[in-house]
């Protein structure tokens, strides 16, 4: 009995172990926005368990407008900002990654775009 004892307690202690062991998921997000100027993505993969983070940044400019010379970017609760030209398909894409940053969630994404005097906003919504 005393050995029965033994190893049911051993074993409750292993599926507690592992249970508390088991590391979070790679996350994967995607968001979009459109208008009549820009068409927009921001995806995101994440690893939470060590901080990890990649995503790749895509702004389009689908107006009939002149194709503006150079676009500001902020995408404020990311961190990210920048100007670029919109060059390939008239756009401008931004890949980076980092470690023990800030994670992404799964909540509605503000980019706020600068070109030619103007300022717009678009609120990127997880698909």
């Amino acid at each position: 009995m005393k050995k029965f004892s033994l190893l049911f307690v051993l074993s409750l202690i292993l599926v507690v172990l592992a249970a508390c062991s088991q590391e979070e998921p790679t996350q994967t997000y995607d968001f979009k926005a459109t208008n009549s100027d820009w068409d927009t993505s921001y995806s995101v993969v994440q690893e939470p368990s060590v901080g990890q983070k990649q995503y790749e940044l895509s702004i389009k400019y689908v107006g009939k407008g002149d194709l503006p010379k150079q676009v500001g970017y902020e995408l404020a609760d990311e961190k990210i900002a920048g100007t670029g030209e919109l060059l390939v398909n008239n756009s401008i894409k931004k890949t980076d990654s980092c470690n023990e940053c800030t994670l992404a969630t799964e909540e509605d994404k503000i980019l706020t775009l600068t070109y030619d005097g103007k300022q717009e906003t678009l609120v990127l919504k997880k698909q």
